[in-house]
Order: C-alpha cells, then sequence, then structure tokens
C-alpha cells in the first residue's frame, strides 16, 4: 500500500513538474517595458526589429531608454538609423554639447544603406533628442551611448550605383564589428534596433546582422519582432481579439512554438504588401521570396512579439519638414535616390505620397504594394 502510494506521489510530483513546464511555455503577455528590461537581466544583446516609420514603434523606444532603470542596466544602444562616419557628432550630442542642426540631420542621411526618405523621418530625430534629455540629468559614467551602426560612407564621393553598391551590400559586417568590439568584448548590454529584415534566419534578401551574432555567440542575442497587421482586415480583426485583453505596449514571450505564432501564421493571412497583390502573372522565384519574407515578418525567427495596438491605430512617423523646406537638402537626397534607385524624387509626388503629417501606417504602407 505505502509503495503504491509512493508511487502515485511521484506521479503526482511528475504531472505538476509538467503542468509548470507547459505553463512557463506559454505565451506570457506582459507591460512591453518591463517585459524588455527583464529580458536583458539573461542576455546581453536585445534586438528590436525596426518597422521604418511605425510612429507607435519610435514612441516606444523613447519610453524604453526613459525608464530610470535602463541606464542602470544596459547604457548602450546601438541604432541602424545612423552613419558612422558622425559618431563623434552624435557623441557629443548625447553628452549636452551645441550642434547646429545642418551637422546633426547627417547623422541619420549618411549611411551606405539609407534610401532617401527612408531614415528622415522625426521618429529618430525625437529618439536622439530624447537621449539626449536624459543624458543631461545623469552623471557622465552613467549616460547612455547610441552607436550608429550604419557603415561609413562619403557621398562626396559617389556618382553611380555601381560606386555605392559594394558599400551596401553586406554593410552589417561594420554592425556586427562595432558590437563585437565596443559591447561583446568589453561585457557590456546592449539594445540593437535594426530593420527586421536584418534579423532573419536564411538571409532572405541580404547577409544580415542576427544570424551572424546567433552563431558567434548563442544565446546571447534576444529578438523581438513588432506587430503591424495583415493585408487582410479579417485576419486583423481575429488577432487583435486575442490580443483584446493585453498590455499596450506589451511583450508576448516565448513565441516560438507558440499559439500566437500560429495566430500570425494562419492560413489566407499574409503581411508582406507584396502578397496583397494577385500572385497571377507574378514571377515564381518573387513570390517564394515574398512568401518566406512574409513568415520573417510574422516573427518566426523572433523570440517576442512586441504589441503595440491595433493595426487600424497605428501611424506613420512624419518626414523631417526640412527634407521639404531646404531646398539644397531636398536636391541632394534626390541625386542620392538617382543612383541607388534610378530616378530622382519627384518633390510633388513625393509630398503626396509622404504627407508631413502622421497618418495610417496602413495606408502609408499600402502604396508599395501598389502597381507602378
Amino acid at each position: 500500500m505505502r509503495a503504491r502510494a509512493m508511487a502515485l506521489a511521484y506521479a503526482l510530483a511528475c504531472a505538476l513538474t509538467w503542468l509548470s513546464g507547459a505553463a512557463r511555455a506559454a505565451p506570457e503577455a506582459r507591460p512591453a517595458v518591463e517585459g524588455v528590461l527583464q529580458v536583458f537581466h539573461d542576455h546581453q544583446l536585445v534586438a528590436i526589429g525596426d518597422n521604418h516609420a511605425m510612429a507607435e514603434e519610435g514612441a516606444f523606444y523613447v519610453a524604453l531608454v526613459r525608464d530610470p532603470r535602463f541606464a542602470t542596466t544596459v547604457q548602450d544602444v546601438v541604432v541602424e538609423f545612423g552613419g558612422g562616419s558622425h559618431q563623434a557628432v552624435m557623441d557629443r550630442y548625447l553628452n549636452g554639447d551645441a550642434v547646429p542642426y545642418d551637422q546633426l540631420r547627417l547623422i541619420w542621411t549618411d549611411g551606405a544603406g539609407f534610401v532617401p526618405g527612408a531614415m528622415n523621418r522625426m521618429e529618430y530625430a525625437a529618439f536622439f533628442a530624447a537621449v539626449r534629455a536624459i543624458n543631461i540629468g545623469l552623471p557622465p559614467d552613467r549616460r547612455i551611448r547610441v552607436w550608429l551602426g550604419q557603415a561609413p560612407i562619403d557621398w562626396s564621393t559617389i556618382h553611380s550605383r555601381a560606386e555605392q553598391r559594394p558599400l551596401s551590400v553586406g554593410r552589417d559586417r561594420y554592425a556586427v564589428d562595432l558590437i563585437e568590439r565596443e559591447i561583446v568584448a568589453k561585457g557590456r548590454k546592449a539594445l540593437l534596433i535594426w530593420g527586421q529584415a536584418h534579423f532573419e534566419d536564411g538571409a532572405v534578401f541580404l547577409p544580415t546582422l542576427g544570424p551572424t551574432l546567433r552563431a558567434a555567440h548563442p544565446g546571447s542575442l534576444y529578438y523581438i519582432n513588432p506587430y503591424f497587421g495583415f493585408n487582410e482586415a479579417a485576419c486583423d480583426a481575429a488577432f487583435e481579439a486575442r490580443a483584446a485583453r493585453w498590455p499596450i505596449p506589451a511583450l508576448i514571450a516565448p513565441l516560438k512554438g507558440s499559439a500566437t505564432l500560429k495566430a500570425m501564421r494562419k492560413p489566407g493571412c499574409t503581411i508582406d504588401p507584396g502578397l496583397a497583390q494577385d500572385p497571377k502573372g507574378m514571377k515564381p522565384e518573387l513570390l517564394t521570396t515574398l512568401r518566406a519574407n512574409d513568415d520573417h515578418l510574422a516573427g518566426v525567427d523572433a523570440d517576442a512579439l512586441l504589441y503595440l495596438g491595433k493595426e487600424a491605430g497605428v501611424t506613420v512617423s512624419p518626414v523631417d519638414p526640412a527634407f521639404y523646406l531646404d531646398e539644397a537638402y531636398f536636391k541632394e537626397m534626390s541625386r542620392r535616390n538617382e543612383i541607388m534607385l534610378g530616378k530622382p524624387i519627384d518633390w510633388a509626388g513625393f509630398i503626396a505620397a509622404n504627407p508631413p503629417v502622421v497618418e495610417s501606417f496602413d495606408a502609408h504602407i499600402g502604396r508599395f504594394a501598389a502597381p507602378h
């Protein structure tokens, strides 16, 4: 009888252990700032996929670094939206020095991979301004340092795509070397903010930052992917019904193998704007690439999901007004656009496509899906 009781007790203990493990594996929605700061307890590098121009995501970056615990836990941020040749200017600005605006804006316009207009968003300028304001109130040894991760480029020497492309392709190598040298080797912790494609496993478009760091330092990188909606309104409604009780913003983890990820990959639900078009007549290789990228945008490579609210409420960050008002600045951006994309920027067309006001992110992204 005693043996049977012991066997039952053992079986119960095993069941409780399994249940507790299952509970730990179930995705949990936590307030996002709190969640990200907790992740840093176990990881040296925490990365957030930047869906370029999403205003709410930019606001989250500011909320995160403003938390008093950030400067004591992390202190380093490495960003894609800054050209490495202007690191000295960035350091002076963040430490409170006066920097003329025409010098400051070179930080987010001079990078090997910047497409004119993509990084000229006010959310990035606002992030740097927020860090500067935080640092002014901190002692020098506790100040947040922002590292500019875009490979340096001297645009005054670039006159053709053949000259620019070698600097752009494989540019993540510059960022990897920077992170290895300034963060990993020194035992520091850093927040990485980069476009989502740079954290993809499988490198759909180009060799990327995330896979390189994962291979070199297993377990050190934790990747967070943002939610910004589906191409299909019914998919938005179904997924957002699941999120009705989540805090906003929320960090949902773990993501891999979870019901949340399955909901993101529900049959008939797509994310990549290219898949909003009729696939008939599309080249098979393009369709394959878009579908692979669709999985990455859903977060199949991510450890957690960043939920910033319903898709209908997500907005696009406005373009820096100087882009419209400073003729010399606009002409130089137009010249670079012609080098990279084969045509200058049409001033009226650019304003029509990028109004200097906050607008629906869905409407903004929808333009990229429209046939040209």
